[in-house]
């Protein structure tokens, strides 16, 4: 016997595919900033770590269980565009080198996780086209 939980409505609507196209473009954006930072492109103040770590943990955490409560997508890919909120306040440029500690690992860390979470929804930003053009 198959149980199904109770479905819910899926809001497709020209305003939830802009807020889509947004936060598409929004996490493309970090991951291109979290690349260019890793690469040494990038100069920024100081990164706190721990803090990058934790909220990294508490998004797999998070979304892990969004996923078990019977696919609440919405839930999951808020609490990925929680961790880009927080990766992006980290990403401060700066326009001279402090010379301070780099954190490249923590961004790698990052940017694997919610390549891998997107694939979970069929999301591959190499392949998608995030545009004006297109909104």
């Amino acid at each position: 016997m198959i149980c199904c939980g109770v479905s819910t409505a899926i809001d497709y609507s020209e305003s939830s595919m802009m807020e889509a196209r947004s936060s598409l473009g929004i996490i493309s954006t970090f991951m291109n900033d979290a690349q260019a930072y890793m690469k040494g492109q990038l100069q920024c103040s100081s990164v706190q770590e721990a803090v990058l770590w934790e909220r990294l943990a508490e998004t797999k955490s998070s979304v892990m269980k969004a996923l078990a409560d019977d696919f609440d997508t919405p839930r999951a890919i808020n609490a990925v565009m929680n961790l880009v909120y927080h990766g992006n306040c980290q990403l401060q440029p700066v326009s001279q080198s402090e010379g301070g500690a780099r954190s490249p690992a923590v961004f790698g860390a990052m940017v694997s996780y919610i390549r891998d979470a997107l694939d979970v929804f069929g999301v591959d930003l190499l392949h998608s086209k995030v545009s004006s053009s297109a909104m």
